[in-house]
């Protein structure tokens, strides 16, 4: 009985043992795999470090692409003239210069080892640069310790903000054509001198055509006809609003020159004394002078300014000679008609500013009207009727002439005036002498030069209209307009000699605030 006590005691205590040696070692074994979870745990948070570590030496490193692309955009902004920084688009040539150097780092594994050890193991972080679409990139990094792996990823997207202001310069004069549309160079066209509009798309060069480089002697010898692609090197990408450009007609003068009485007195060149009286005889044959009635002497008026209108020709010429030219008694003058017809009618204004208001103008039978004096004369039409004659300066007289009518003209070919033309609405055709030798501004739809071969460096400012070039014109000088087409025709780029201050609002650029944003930090 005893001996089977002590039996069971010692089965007791050896279980007992057992138990807690069981239970010792499974807290041993938990408190192992504790230590070893916490283990990886701090290892998977080092290699997300790691990798992050890597993303921020990448990002810096691609900063200094992205500021050197900025700097070289501005460096490139800060050469150009006042009207190659209106069309020049900053954000955009940032961003295609900043691609460009970014395309070198796309795709390609840039791999950081300086790190220090972890456990003995050195830490590696790999980070990759993709391109999504236009400025948005991707930046994926790889961190690594030993056989511990984390990545991250982040939005990486090019995003220029940065502080503009404004400073008022001026046009400069450098294209050929600049046009907000299209420019069409064809049928054995030339153009000497740079083609610009707001796509390089829209100017067509044929292969029958060729565009020239110029050079300070005249041009190069290398055709570019490159049809409607941008291949030429002489096509210049520069978008503008030209509606801006054009000075205002002067539609408030006009309008109190039309508010002018037209003068009612007639004038007339004075009548011999010798016609004025009949002879009569007298019973006794004596010849007595008698004054001839009104109605008699009517018929002996040479009027050459009669119900509103002036006339200048062979009858009423010696009112009008070069020795004793004719003067007006106001400095603005409103009338229905001028005409001058198959004479030298000479204008003598003196050194005074003279306006005339003549509904309509005619010229006819070669006619030629001087305007003699130091002063400007002022010529406002609503259209001209005849243009088989010409205008012409004696002295320093300065001419103007505006068109505020909205009926067609089509120019004589013998047609010739000094000074500038402003057209108001009207399709204005010029031609074979050129027409006006100053500047061309109009605010119509259309103009067309017609054989024109110009002698003079001009300007031809139309905004909002189609001009066309035809019919073997030459024409120095630039054109400003909305579309331009020449068809036998030859175009030298010139500085106009009176240049046309146009105004221009330039942007001027600070430090910017930001080159690139990016996102949050994603596992992946």
């Amino acid at each position: 009985m005893k001996n089977m006590k002590k039996s069971s005691l010692a089965l007791l205590i050896a279980a007992t043992a057992i138990i807690i040696c069981a239970i010792a070692f499974l807290f041993i074994e938990q408190s192992n795999a504790k230590e070893q979870a916490k283990k990886m745990e701090a290892l998977d948070t080092a290699s997300r470090n790691i990798a992050e570590a890597g993303l921020k030496t990448t990002r810096a490193e691609l900063q200094q692409l992205v500021e050197q692309a900025y700097d070289e955009t501005m460096t490139r902004y800060d050469a150009l003239s006042a009207t190659d920084k209106k069309g020049f688009e900053v954000d955009k040539m940032f961003y295609a210069r900043a691609e460009a150097l970014l395309a070198s780092r796309v795709n390609k594994p840039i791999t950081s080892t300086d790190f220090d050890l972890v456990r003995g193991e050195q830490p590696t972080a790999e980070t990759i640069l993709s391109h999504v679409d236009g400025e948005h990139y991707t930046l994926t990094a790889t961190g690594k310790i030993a056989k511990t792996i984390a990545t991250v990823a982040q939005d990486y997207t090019l995003s220029l903000k940065v502080p503009v202001s404004k400073t008022t310069d001026r046009y400069h004069y450098q294209y050929a054509v600049h046009a907000t549309n299209q420019i069409v160079v064809q049928k054995g066209s030339k153009v000497v001198g740079n083609l610009a509009t707001a796509k390089t798309s829209d100017i067509a060069v044929d292969s029958a055509s060729c565009q020239y480089l110029q050079n300070g002697s005249g041009y190069y010898d290398e055709c570019y006809n490159d049809g409607n692609t941008d291949a030429s090197p002489l096509k210049m990408r520069n978008a503008q609003s030209f509606k801006t450009y054009l000075p205002s007609f002067p539609k408030k003068d006009l309008k109190a020159f039309d508010a002018l009485p037209i003068p009612a007195e007639n004038l007339y060149l004075p009548i011999p004394e010798a016609d004025q009286y009949n002879e009569v005889t007298e019973e006794d044959g004596t010849i007595r002078k008698v004054k001839k009635t009104e109605a008699e002497l009517e018929l002996l008026k040479k009027y050459y300014y009669k119900d509103g209108v002036l006339t200048m020709n062979s009858m009423t010429q010696e009112m009008f000679t070069p020795t004793e030219p004719f003067s007006f008694s106001e400095s603005e003058v409103h009338i229905r008609e001028l005409t001058v017809d198959g004479i030298n009618a000479v204008i003598d204004i003196g050194d005074s500013d003279q306006v005339v208001r003549a509904d309509r103008v005619n010229l006819q039978n070669g006619a030629t009207l001087t305007i003699k004096g130091a002063g400007s004369f002022k010529l406002y039409t609503k259209n001209f009727g005849m243009t088989n004659g010409e205008i012409t300066a004696a002295d320093k007289a300065s001419i103007e002439t505006y068109l505020d009518g909205k009926e067609a003209i089509t120019f004589d070919d013998t047609f010739k005036s000094p000074g500038l033309l402003y057209v108001r609405a009207a399709h204005v055709t010029l031609p074979a002498t050129g027409g006006f030798e100053g500047n061309i501004i109009t605010g119509a739809k259309r103009l067309t030069l017609n054989g024109v071969v110009n002698n003079t460096k001009q300007l031809i400012l139309a905004p909002k209209a189609t001009v066309s070039l035809k019919n073997d014109t030459v024409f120095n000088g630039a054109i400003i307009a909305k579309n331009v087409y020449m068809e036998e025709s030859t175009l030298i780029f010139a500085k106009p000699e009176d240049q046309i201050p146009i105004p221009l609002a330039v942007e001027q650029f600070d430090t910017p605030i930001q080159l690139v944003q990016v996102g949050n930090v994603a596992a992946k």
